[in-house]
């Protein structure tokens, strides 16, 4: 259906004589672009959740069984040949590894309690790998609300949680039912009991009534836990005597929104509402056109929305400018990339809005644009009659444009003053990662002075990269410490609430109806696979996933549940009504939003949203190091994730560690005689191929030849006894009250009753005694990290750190080696550092604090924007 033009094609696939990636070569379908691209991951990643064996799908007499046997065996050849897994194949992979003893053995000599969360949403493999480590001592727990099953279309089943007691012997397992509520008011717990309890009737064409949406099977199976959920919160109907569910309809949009806004601001102003954030809006799709145009117009109305979701990525106004400069940059570019005969689609239209979006905003303020404005001209001209390489990329252009005011004025916002403020600096980090992809996809280094290469190089940014995010939409930062952000009025989708509470809840999408889930291959799995049928009546899973799917949205609301949407009930037949027919028994008689405001006063008390207190995990190296070296580069490349343009530096020290590690990993083995300097030579050029492969970078030759010179010095340097070597790459944390310290040792060493720690640098060697600050400060850094790293191993090992030793990979004739005493009173000092830094970084203290430094600014991404905006 997806692959095959003619019967000829098909018969040839399935019988091993074309494959995979022939066929696609001559197919003029291409499977249908993207959406078909998507539809083979799904089927390839049922294989994997389903636990199907491959071989035996393979030879299966069904053409379409086998069919997805070999076309699932050429994706997993791929996969291999880039040394590369995708989820469902991992947990295939950890299936695989539970076959063999000493692996399963040691596992469960390791694990000997498990607790699932959520298991009604887990798959077939996950649950034959959990219940496979539990046995056979079935120390297990698992927690979850069949009616929360949610993600039957991502290859969870419901049966795992409904039939999780038959998995064992009568009698071992128990059930423990927690059945109240003690977060929301009495009227929403009845309501979402009530929608459960009652099945949806249709009659059919002879008049008979046949209860399509009954939770019971004609063989006394029942496809629901019974349940009737009770309250036993702080609300009951004495002192919360306002009506907990409510409806909020319009005739049309434009009523609708007029309502909407206007329950908005009443609650607003009856100061009941304190923040924004305590209601949030919950539908089936984000993306939907009348849910967009909500939230446009809350916007346009002065009420913030957060709806990171909805897609709207390529209609922010900076996202425009940015490509509105590009576009004004490189001359002609429509021109030049489609010429006279390429296609010209939508976002050809777009960039030309863009356009326009830069120069109308340049010619807004011209004084205060005129250096932008110079920069873009003088670029453009370069770009057009360019005759070589240029030494930059467009990564690098995009760093260069943001120092100028038009973009610095939203990235020198203050962090914690909101969502909305946020929004844009957010998306411009996006921006950041889009070009910094494409440029690791494509290899990209410069920009090529050949026009020929120069405009393919064009065509695959702008009229091939962009227009496949532009055509998918693209989704805007979350940050999930703060799933209902300060401000705003949280937008949603039904799947994203799952888990969560909010005040007041909405639930629109009232005009959705069930609808069929479930394919012939799926059928076809089960009959020829299985031998069975499906354990829950096929026909009837889009009933039960239709009433598990608005349990969750209903069951969110703690104060106030919301019903809303267009109420069009007096459509003619045929037409689409809203609610719908499965709706309108619970919405027909609910009182309208109105109600709550009795003599323009409300008795509705609406809970606080309480801020979120998950303790963050830092890195040493990665978190307190890096914000040490510079507040402004931490925030930009972590706190806002921005994307650096990767330098062969960090590559060059990244192969040096992996490379040592493999010495030691022989050394640990007792395999020491493979550590020979043409091994040595091999490991560094094996790594290289994986780590170029991942980062997009290239060394030459002979910079690879100096990266074994380093791991050779070290190798001399240690041969002279490896037994001393008792760990090495140890994992350590840190457990603080307000956070943890993460960290990884480079090598443990030692005999008797104490032990040594040392830290490998592939840098050059400072000189202990300078008087230089910056150096001063980098080693005082290092060695605050050898100093907290020498408290964990004491803590973990219960043997004295006596000695700290920081690597010179680099130093060719003198002592590697710095080398400290670790002294135990000073760690409490050393840990209070540590936490002051975390504490600024929490506290969105991203202030420059000291001078600017020499060799570190002049190399960084952000050195343009730092020479005018951090003075």
């Amino acid at each position: 259906e997806l692959l095959f033009e003619t019967k000829k094609d098909k018969e040839a696939f399935e019988n091993g004589e074309i494959t995979l990636d022939e066929l696609l070569k001559k197919s003029k379908k291409k499977v249908n672009g993207w959406p078909g691209a998507e539809k083979i991951c799904n089927l390839v990643n049922k294989v994997a959740e389903e636990n199907l064996d491959l071989e035996k799908i393979s030879k299966s007499k069904n053409a379409d069984l086998k069919a997805l046997g070999n076309l699932t065996k050429e994706y997993r050849d791929f996969l291999e040949t880039q040394n590369a897994l995708d989820f469902s194949l991992i947990q295939s992979y950890m299936w695989n590894l539970l076959s063999e003893k000493k692996v399963l053995s040691d596992l469960r000599k390791k694990i000997q309690y498990i607790m699932v969360d959520e298991y009604q949403d887990t798959n077939h493999i996950q649950e034959q790998i959990l219940l496979k480590i539990a046995a056979p001592k079935n120390r297990i727990c698992v927690v979850g609300d069949d009616d929360q099953a949610l993600y039957r279309f991502r290859g969870a089943t419901v049966e795992n949680i409904l039939r999780f007691q038959e998995k064992f012997s009568k009698g071992e397992c128990q059930k423990i039912e927690l059945n109240k509520n003690y977060r929301s008011h009495p009227d929403i717990i009845d309501f979402y009991n009530k929608f459960m309890s009652l099945p949806y009737e249709e009659k059919k064409k002879n008049g008979e009534i046949k209860a399509t949406g009954s939770w019971d099977g004609d063989d006394g199976e029942r496809y629901r836990y019974s349940k009737q959920i009770k309250n036993a919160g702080k609300q009951n109907r004495k002192n919360s005597p306002y009506s907990g569910v409510v409806s909020l309809f319009g005739e049309d949009e434009t009523e609708w929104k007029e309502n909407f806004l206007s329950f908005i601001t009443k609650l607003k102003k009856s100061e009941k509402l304190t923040d924004y954030n305590q209601c949030a809006f919950l539908c089936k799709s984000v993306k939907n056109e009348k849910v967009k145009n909500l939230v446009n117009f809350l916007e346009a109305n002065g009420i913030p929305v957060f709806s990171p979701r909805s897609k709207m990525f390529f209609d922010r106004y900076e996202v425009k400018l940015v490509f509105g400069c590009f576009v004004f940059i490189f001359r002609n570019l429509e021109e030049l990339v489609l010429g006279t005969h390429g296609y010209r689609t939508e976002i050809w239209d777009y960039y030309d809005k863009c356009k326009e979006t830069f120069v109308n905003e340049l010619r807004s303020k011209p004084s205060r644009h005129k250096e932008l404005q110079q920069w873009a001209a003088k670029k453009s001209k370069e770009l057009t009659f360019l005759k070589s390489n240029t030494d930059y990329t467009f990564a690098n252009m995009f760093y260069q444009m943001i120092q100028f005011s038009m973009f610095a004025d939203l990235l020198n916002v203050e962090l914690s003053s909101g969502v909305q403020d946020l929004r844009p600096v957010y998306n411009l980090s996006l921006l950041s990662k889009f070009f910094s992809q494409f440029e690791y996809l494509n290899k990209v280094t410069v920009i090529p002075g050949s026009e020929e290469k120069r405009k393919d190089i064009l065509s695959k940014l702008f009229n091939e990269y962009f227009n496949f995010l532009y055509d998918g939409g693209i989704e805007e930062y979350e940050d999930y410490d703060m799933v209902t952000p300060k401000g705003c009025i949280s937008f949603m989708t039904i799947h994203q609430s799952k888990g969560l509470q909010f005040p007041i809840t909405f639930v629109d999408s009232l005009d959705n109806s069930p609808s069929k889930d479930y394919t012939e291959l799926d059928e076809e799995i089960n009959k020829y696979y299985y031998k069975k049928d499906s354990w829950e009546p096929l026909e009837r899973t889009k009933y039960f996933d239709f009433w598990r799917l608005y349990y969750t949205a209903f069951s969110r609301a703690q104060n106030l549940l919301v019903l809303t949407g267009i109420n069009n009930l007096e459509l003619n037949a045929g037409g689409r009504s809203s609610p719908s027919k499965y709706f309108v028994p619970f919405v027909k008689d609910l009182p309208e939003w109105q109600i709550l405001f009795r003599r323009n006063k409300t008795e509705l008390e609406i809970e606080e949203v309480k801020e979120s207190d998950i303790k963050h995990e830092y890195s040493f190296t990665s978190h307190i190091l890096v914000y040490e070296n510079c507040p402004v580069q931490y925030k930009f490349f972590k706190e806002l994730e921005f994307s650096p343009v990767r330098t062969n530096s960090i590559m060059f020290g990244s192969l040096v560690h992996q490379t040592i590690e493999d010495i030691h990993r022989k050394v640990l083995e007792g395999n020491t005689s493979e550590i020979t300097k043409e091994n040595i030579r091999t490991w560094v050029e094996q790594n290289y191929f994986e780590l170029s492969r991942h980062e997009g970078l290239y060394l030459r030759e002979g910079t690879r030849d100096n990266i074994a010179e380093h791991v050779q010095r070290y190798v001399d340097y240690a041969s002279k006894d490896w037994s001393i070597i008792r760990e090495a790459e140890v994992p350590v944390s840190l457990q603080k009250e307000t956070y943890i310290l993460e960290g990884q040792i480079d090598l443990i060493q030692g005999k008797g009753d104490t032990v040594e720690i040392l830290d490998f640098k592939s840098g050059d060697k400072p000189d202990v005694n300078t008087t230089d600050k910056d150096e001063r400060e980098c080693l005082d850094r290092y060695k605050r990290q050898l100093e907290i790293y020498s408290h964990i191993v004491e803590q973990r090992y219960g043997k004295k750190v006596s000695r700290m030793h920081l690597f010179y990979t680099a130093e060719e004739s003198g002592n590697p080696l710095i080398s400290y005493d670790f002294d135990s009173s000073a760690i409490n000092q050393t840990i209070n550092h540590v936490t002051e830094v975390v504490e600024k970084i929490e506290s969105k203290n991203f202030k420059l604090t000291s001078k600017r430094k020499g060799k570190q600014c002049t190399e960084c991404d952000l050195k343009c924007f730092c020479d005018r905006n951090c003075k």
